[in-house]
């Protein structure tokens, strides 16, 4: 069975990012983490990471940029001899992980191939964000011959197989993402398109009380709009869960871990 593995360049990212990893791993998502030189402020938030999840940490003391950061998580990967499919995610926790789940799926059913997950622009999406991705959409087309649907998606899946042609790529910034698809365009490597969902709330933190009084934090990582349409307006549920602690900025908190409920 193939490893599933996520990487997450992160700049400064908040405490988010924590509770992101830490729904990527319920999900069988092995992550790797690259700290794109966020600065020594930064360095407690990572350290809490490395002791709340199982990810692997990679840092950068100065910031080198989104594409070498990618790079250096790749490189990483590329030691790894197990079979295996990747997936990159942004760092600030929007990205649906039921789309994650789906594009891995697509990767391994396309090895030869990049997936990439095309949100679907609408009337709602920013105007800039909208004209920007139509123009470089019509510029690749006609520079390639390569129709994609949303060029700016940093939620891109792939086998290991393709690694070593994503390190020789050059870029160490954000050009590094629109060279991928070039290059990928020039030398044949097939790029495919699968709409995506777009945002989704992946953690819901809540309050719980129980019966004798007791409060204390609650924690789901699931499908945060599935969850809130399944409670409604209840005010009782019932929950399986184990206890965690949960350590942040010097501090130790007791939360709950809900695994499932009715």
């Amino acid at each position: 069975m193939k490893r599933k593995f996520a990487l997450i360049p992160a700049y400064k990212p908040n405490e988010n990012l924590i509770y992101f990893v830490q729904s990527i791993e319920a999900r069988g998502i092995e992550v790797v983490v690259v700290n794109d030189g966020s600065g020594e402020e930064y360095l407690p938030l990572f350290s809490q990471l490395e002791k709340n999840s199982r990810a692997k940490v990679i840092h950068f003391y100065v910031n080198q940029g989104k594409g070498a950061a990618l790079k250096e998580g790749l490189s990483y990967l590329n030691k790894i001899e197990d079979d295996f499919v990747v997936i990159t995610l942004d760092a600030d926790g929007q990205h649906s992980l039921k789309d994650a789940l789906y594009l891995l799926d697509k990767s391994m059913e396309s090895e030869d191939s990049l997936i990439l997950g095309s949100r679907e622009q609408s009337k709602d999406s920013p105007l800039r964000s909208r004209i920007g991705n139509y123009i470089t959409k019509k510029v690749f087309y006609f520079s390639t011959g390569v129709n994609i649907e949303d060029t700016q998606t940093g939620m891109r899946a792939f086998h290991k197989s393709l690694i070593p042609y994503l390190l020789q790529i050059k870029g160490e910034r954000y050009e590094y993402e629109m060279n991928m698809l070039l290059e990928f365009a020039r030398k044949d490597i097939k790029i495919l398109s699968k709409k995506i969902l777009g945002k989704n709330k992946n953690v819901v933190k809540m309050l719980l009380e129980d019966t004798d009084g007791t409060i204390v934090e609650g924690i789901y990582f699931g499908d945060g709009e599935e969850f809130f349409e399944d409670i409604g307006d209840r005010k009782e549920i019932d929950i399986i869960y184990y206890p965690d602690i949960n350590e942040y900025n010097g501090r130790e908190s007791l939360q709950i871990v809900i695994s499932n409920y009715r």
